[in-house]
């Protein structure tokens, strides 16, 4: 008789310990994602970072023109050949 009141009292043990086990497990945490708009100064930062590359572009590199008329001769001259 023992014995069954013991197993019995265990069993009850078990179960309320799985119980208390399972209820203070935390919920997995969920991602908010949301758009934050940019700042008036962000916006200008990155307005000049990229006139700055435009600009680059349009005056420190060789244009078009520059790459076209390299090989330009005056009317009267005769391109350099190598031979005499």
């Amino acid at each position: 008789m023992k014995l069954d009141v013991f197993l019995f009292l265990m069993l009850i043990t078990g179960f309320i310990l799985i119980f208390i086990h399972f209820a203070t497990i935390c919920p997995p945490k969920q991602l908010e994602y949301r758009y934050l708009t940019p700042s008036m100064e962000e916006r200008m930062q990155n307005a000049a970072v990229e006139n700055k590359r435009l600009f680059k572009v349009m005056f420190d590199e060789e244009g078009p023109w520059m790459k076209m008329n390299n090989s330009y001769t005056f009317p009267g001259q005769f391109p350099a050949t190598g031979s005499s």
